[in-house]
């Protein structure tokens, strides 16, 4: 079991875990500074055996899925996982979980999400040492909601459906589809008809107008 987080355009991915010991290790690849990086990158993430933890698996799986990588091997999604919670909060950036959580004010994730943040001629610390520890993050909030989300009764629900349909709507994202235009404006014309009759009527029905 691994934890990954990999950079929006692929260029880089960052891999934690821990040895039979218990100590923590983490790898971070860049494509400018590692030889062999896209093998080593097309290997990693379409190894089944290596069972992996993520954040954001939809848009990773969207971004090797253009590239014509087949993603394989991931069990768990930090970031669906903390929807499940709480599915109103709205955003669930990785510093603000490890806020909600953990009451700890972890990197910011523009640190290594900047246009420059790997830039040959910049200095890589901070960025790396942003996703480094983000990534080790998500090895912690793997613990904390899978607990949480065991005494809510909502494991099945996430290990079962909604896990794997990441992957599913990375696909249907990424090949789209066909929208009869004409169609969709009438069942728009139809939609606004009955919304305007149904506004009367609680006007009617209130005796005056206000803010539905």
């Amino acid at each position: 079991w691994v934890n990954v987080l990999a950079l929006p355009d692929l260029n880089g991915f960052c891999v934690e875990y821990s040895d039979n010991e218990g100590n923590g290790h983490g790898v971070l690849f860049l494509s400018d500074r590692f030889e062999g990086y896209n093998e080593v990158m097309v290997s990693f993430f379409t190894d089944p055996a290596i069972k992996k933890a993520t954040h954001g698996l939809k848009s990773l799986c969207r971004a090797l899925l253009e590239e014509g990588i087949s993603p394989a091997g991931f069990v768990f999604d930090t970031e669906v996982a903390a929807y499940l919670l709480a599915p109103t909060d709205g955003s669930y950036d990785l510093e603000k979980l490890g806020l909600t959580y953990y009451n700890h004010q972890f990197a910011k994730a523009a640190d290594y999400l900047s246009e420059d943040a790997f830039n040959p001629l910049s200095d890589p610390a901070v960025p790396m040492a942003a996703l480094l520890s983000h990534t080790s993050l998500i090895g912690a909030l793997q613990e904390t909601v899978t607990q949480r989300l065991k005494e809510l009764g909502m494991w099945e629900l996430f290990e079962k459906m909604e896990l794997p349909l990441c992957q599913v709507l990375a696909e249907m994202e990424r090949e789209g589809f066909l929208i009869d235009r004409s169609a969709l404006a009438a069942y728009g014309e139809v939609l606004a008809k009955g919304i305007d009759a149904l506004q009367s009527s609680i006007y009617e029905l209130a005796g005056e107008t206000f803010n539905i």
